[in-house]
C-alpha cells in the first residue's frame, strides 16, 4: 500500500482546528493516546534505508512496515493488526529486534473532502498530518489550512525524538507527554526548522510555495 502525507510543526493547533472546522472538516475520531514503539534490528539497517518498523497501541494495535518512497512524502507501508502488544513485542524480539525509541501521542482525526487532517501533540511539539490520494490534494488542503508547504517537516516522529532526545541528552527510552516537556520544547526548532501556520487561505486557489 502506497500512503501520501504531508507533516506540518505548527504552534497553536486550536488555530488550525478551527479552520478544518469551518472549511466543512468531519470529526473522524476525538482526541485519543496513541502509544508508539519503533524497532530495529543491530546496527540500525531499518535506519540506514529510511525504513522503519512501528508497533502501535491506541484503540487496536498495529505493526505497521513503512519504506521511503520516491519523494518525502511518499512511502510504501504494510499494516496488520495484533490482537495483543505484548506477544507482537515478544515476537520481534525473538527474531532479534529491540526498541530504540517509543513516545506517546494524542491525535484528533479529521476527514476534509478527499483527506483526512490529523492533529497531534507530542511531547516535542504540536503537528498537523495531512493525507491523502495525491499530492495535489495534499497541498490544496495544506494552502486551504494555512500551511505553508516549504516549511513542512520532513522527517518521522521516530526520526525527529532520536534527533531530539540526543540534542538535548535525554535518556529515555519511552517518552511521554508529560515528561521533559521544556527541555525538548526549548530545542525542536533546530530540526522541525519554523511553524508553518501562514495566512488562512480558505476558499483560494491553490498555489505553488
Amino acid at each position: 500500500m502506497k500512503e501520501i502525507e504531508a507533516k506540518f510543526y505548527v504552534s497553536r493547533l486550536e488555530l488550525i482546528r478551527s479552520r478544518v472546522t469551518r472549511l466543512g472538516g468531519r470529526l473522524g475520531a476525538r482526541q485519543h493516546l496513541e502509544r508508539n514503539w519503533g524497532y530495529d534490528l543491530p546496527g540500525d539497517p531499518l535506519a540506514k534505508q529510511l525504513s522503519l518498523l512501528r508497533l502501535r497501541q491506541d484503540r487496536a494495535a498495529t505493526l505497521t512496515y513503512k519504506r521511503r518512497g520516491r519523494s518525502i512524502e511518499s512511502r510504501e507501508e504494510i499494516e496488520l493488526q495484533v490482537a495483543d502488544p505484548s506477544t507482537a513485542d515478544a515476537l520481534l524480539a525473538a527474531l532479534g529486534y529491540r526498541v530504540v525509541a517509543s513516545y506517546e501521542k494524542l491525535r484528533r482525526e479529521y476527514s476534509l473532502g478527499p483527506v483526512r487532517v490529523m492533529l497531534d501533540e507530542l511531547p516535542f511539539g504540536e503537528f498537523v498530518e495531512i493525507e491523502g490520494p495525491g499530492l495535489q490534494l495534499i497541498k490544496r488542503a495544506a494552502f486551504q489550512l494555512g500551511l505553508v508547504w516549504s516549511r513542512r517537516v520532513r522527517n518521522t516522529y521516530l526520526e525527529l525524538f532520536d534527533q531530539l532526545r540526543a540534542e538535548c541528552q535525554v535518556n529515555a527510552e519511552y517518552l511521554r507527554k508529560e515528561e521533559h516537556g521544556r527541555a525538548f520544547k526549548e530545542r525542536r526548532s533546530v530540526h522541525v526548522h519554523r511553524c508553518a501556520e501562514g495566512e488562512d487561505k480558505t476558499g483560494d486557489l491553490l498555489r505553488e510555495a
